[in-house]
């Protein structure tokens, strides 16, 4: 914002206050009338109010009953969570907290009140972070939990999950870090960065999420919108629904890689199994270096990139329309045959068929130096 315009807004404001006191009604018995500095009055009463910081470190530990199954957290976005998982038997947590107040003693009155408060329901313990209406509270949150409890964390932001026996997010969002999980991760996650190293399996749902996941056992089933994705050392089938989504898989093995897309641009690095991947208006760009697995790969508008290692060994299946197929030092010529292009070609010993379509947009096969 301008000078120019910094000067007009303060002009609409003195304005607006001289108009209302000029055609305010006069106030009733007991109430006090528009004042200038009554309000300047009250914004210095209110700092005065919280002109004190305190700082206390709150501990303790919480039972868990044996017909206690799972763990549900929830603190606001501003606290960030360490979830442990232990070979424990209860609950320990650590809880600094800062609280502002107007004098000293007030201020460390606010922050003892900040309170995990413990809801049991049923086979599932509750767990919620409140703070008291006074001051103003900072926090953090540390929780060391038996490792064989499943943890649900709901509404949370800077999140770090490790070695419990299986996790939910619901409604996170925000830095989150999640290692050693024993059984499945799911749930949802939105704008910010999401890593998962270590989990057997994963279900997610992410919007705007930058995410990564490394050594998962027994696949992922992804819904993304917008971001990234990055997949590696892993294993198992992968089904993933993309929207304007920058996706990576490398070296995938033990299941199909199955890929639905509308934008963005997906790409396959090295797959020991078979590919499938139907896009819309989206760049693919597939690498095969050895022995291919059958392939399957539509989309429109956009490229289709294959490029192929020495050792590369498939049948070519390419065809485009409206579009061109470019080769470099790769067996057989492409046809143009009325609005399409095709190249058939045996590479290497042979094997799987790798079957690639493409309307409106080139096809573009290479050998990698």
């Amino acid at each position: 914002m301008g000078k120019r315009e910094l000067i007009i807004v303060i002009a609409f404001v003195v304005v607006g206050a001289v108009a209302y006191q000029v055609t305010a009604p006069d106030p009733k018995p007991g109430e006090s009338g528009f004042s200038f500095s009554r309000i300047f009055s009250n914004i210095r009463n209110g700092i005065r109010e919280n002109s004190t910081k305190a700082t206390v470190d709150l501990a303790g530990t919480i039972a868990i009953d044996s017909a206690i199954k799972e763990l549900r957290i929830s603190t606001p976005r501003n606290v960030p969570l360490t979830v442990i998982g232990e070979r424990r038997k209860d609950v320990g947590y650590e809880l600094p907290v800062e609280s502002t107040g107007p004098d000293p003693d007030a201020a460390k009155s606010y922050a003892e009140r900040v309170t995990l408060r413990e809801d049991p329901l049923g086979p599932v313990l509750s767990l919620t972070l409140t703070f008291p209406e006074e001051g103003t509270q900072t926090a953090k949150l540390t929780l060391r939990v038996p490792n064989d409890l499943m943890v649900r964390i709901e509404n949370a932001g800077r999140i770090n999950v490790s070695e419990v026996a299986a996790l939910e997010l619901r409604n996170t969002a925000g830095e989150t870090s999640v290692s050693g999980v024993a059984g499945a991760v799911r749930g949802s996650h939105r704008t910010g960065d999401l890593t998962i190293a270590g989990a057997q399996s994963v279900d997610l749902s992410l919007a705007t999420t930058r995410a990564k996941f490394r050594a998962i056992k027994g696949g992922l089933t992804l819904n993304l919108r917008s971001g990234e994705c990055w997949i590696g050392e892993s294993s198992g089938p992968i089904d993933a629904t993309l929207a304007n989504v920058e996706f990576t898989v490398v070296g995938h093995a033990g299941g199909e890689t199955k890929i639905g897309a509308e934008g963005g641009r997906i790409k396959v690095t090295a797959p020991a199994d078979a590919v499938s991947i139907d896009a819309r208006r989206a760049l693919v760009e597939l690498e095969i270096t050895e022995q291919a697995a059958g392939t399957t790969v539509l989309t429109t508008d956009e490229p289709i990139r294959l490029t192929l290692g020495q050792q590369a060994a498939l049948v070519l299946d390419a065809v485009t329309t409206e579009g061109d197929i470019k080769v470099a030092d790769v067996p057989g010529a492409p046809a143009k045959d009325g609005r399409q292009v095709k190249l058939g070609a045996t590479i290497g010993a042979g094997g799987a068929r790798v079957v690639l379509r493409n309307a409106r947009g080139d096809i573009v096969i290479s050998r990698r130096k």
